[in-house]
């Protein structure tokens, strides 16, 4: 199968879409990565996804396609979580070291605040941060910040 992403003209011009199908191992068509069924995505996209994550995770509850929305990039996904999850003033704890831009994904529009959390010589996404990031969490309660998210990022 050999799907790609579509340019603004409609012209395959990655070849993301066969990698996507390969590592889901689903069968996903150029027309499958384009928002022409509206802003969330195409349903095609969005029901291959719910499929692969239900059999990927078995969570306790299945996500439906309507439970899915497909954006164009990394940092738009940030934008939109935390605007929708926050309000302003909130905290989101981030591990350290980070991506400098995730400042401005996260805290821009939702006048969140980052609160990072350093994992100094330990696995950043080590069983032992668990603690590091409750110790935090108490910290800005405390403080009387609410912490309202935890991105783990490698």
């Amino acid at each position: 199968m050999a799907a790609s992403t579509l340019s603004r003209r409609g012209q395959a011009n990655l070849p993301m879409g066969e990698a996507f199908s390969n590592a889901m191992q689903i069968e996903i068509k150029p027309h499958d990565l384009t928002y022409c069924d509206g802003p969330f995505g195409s349903r095609a996209f969005r029901s291959a996804f719910a499929e692969y994550f239900n059999r990927r995770f078995n969570p306790v509850k299945p996500v439906a396609p309507e439970h899915l929305i497909a954006a164009s990039g990394v940092s738009a996904v940030l934008d939109m979580t935390t605007y929708v999850l926050t309000d302003e003033g909130d905290g989101i704890l981030i591990g350290r070291p980070l991506y400098t831009g995730f400042s401005g994904d996260l805290t821009a529009r939702s006048k969140a605040k980052l609160v990072p959390v350093s994992s100094g010589r330990e696995d950043p996404m080590g069983e032992s941060m668990v603690q590091k990031y409750e110790e935090e969490l108490l910290r800005q309660e405390e403080a009387g910040t609410k912490i309202k998210a935890i991105i783990l990022c490698r």
